[in-house]
């Protein structure tokens, strides 16, 4: 546990959540929830109290944030008061760090993955990304994402780049979450009502000693098989010089 990441322990509850993952384990939701919860920021920027979730360094970063409001969705009740008040908090904080175009900022600029992230977060917690706080002068969460699109249906990492597979798969995840959000008033991409327990099993046979297996590269079986090979290469080359000779006689 204390070699995590914070988004080891997001997708760890991802895992969790959308296969309904049952059994003992070490690491548990419990202990995965709480090294969440361990590991958020909160401080004050010019005279706003943020608190949300970061990567590395100080501050919030958007699409942490949101992958964490989706981790801890189904947490989001009174059954988890600390869960519950970091959740709102956090749903607060993004709408600050929201300029008025919509867009959101990390570390290193504006990029659509931390939109998309931002949306699916919010609207696994029933929060509209296109209303309300989110909607500001001149934008929302959704045109500003919109506003990445490349050709061809794709989308784009930074607005002067060009498509981007992730960016694009990211936003589909945002779209389609919007549009079931839009239909039922909350939607969590990362739950589903898969049973672990009826998923297949993959075993792993290691293979025997006794098994040939080919020589590792740099071996020096390697080293046998090239000089063996070269001389096979030397030794022709001597009869195809000594028959043309012979052939010149």
């Amino acid at each position: 546990e204390q070699d995590l990441l914070i988004n080891d322990a997001i997708f760890g509850l991802f895992v969790y959540n959308y296969a309904n993952v049952g059994g003992d384990y070490n690491l548990t939701r419990d202990k995965l929830i709480s090294y969440i919860m361990n590991n958020k920021l909160s401080y004050t920027e010019a005279g706003k109290q943020i608190t949300g979730w970061a990567l590395a360094g100080n501050k919030i970063n958007p699409d942490i944030t949101g992958a964490v409001l989706s981790a801890l969705a189904p947490f989001n009740s009174d059954k988890y008061p600390q869960v519950k008040d970091a959740v709102s908090k956090a749903v607060e904080s993004l709408a600050l760090i929201q300029d008025d175009g919509g867009y959101m900022k990390d570390s290193f600029g504006t990029f659509s993955e931390s939109l998309s992230f931002a949306i699916i977060g919010l609207v696994s917690v029933g929060v509209n990304p296109e209303d309300g706080k989110f909607k500001k002068a001149n934008g929302d969460l959704v045109s500003a994402l919109i506003s990445f699109k490349g050709t061809e249906g794709q989308y784009k990492h930074s607005m002067d780049g060009a498509n981007n597979y992730m960016a694009t798969e990211q936003a589909l995840r945002a779209f389609y979450s919007l549009k079931q959000y839009k239909e039922t008033g909350k939607y969590d991409f990362y739950k589903s009502e898969i049973d672990a327990n009826k998923l297949p099993v993959y075993g792993f046979v290691p293979t025997t000693s006794n098994e040939p297996t080919l020589p590792q590269t740099g071996s020096l079986n390697d080293l046998y098989v090239h000089i063996f090979l070269g001389m096979i290469l030397v030794c022709a080359g001597i009869y195809l010089v000594t028959r043309k000779k012979v052939n010149n006689f």
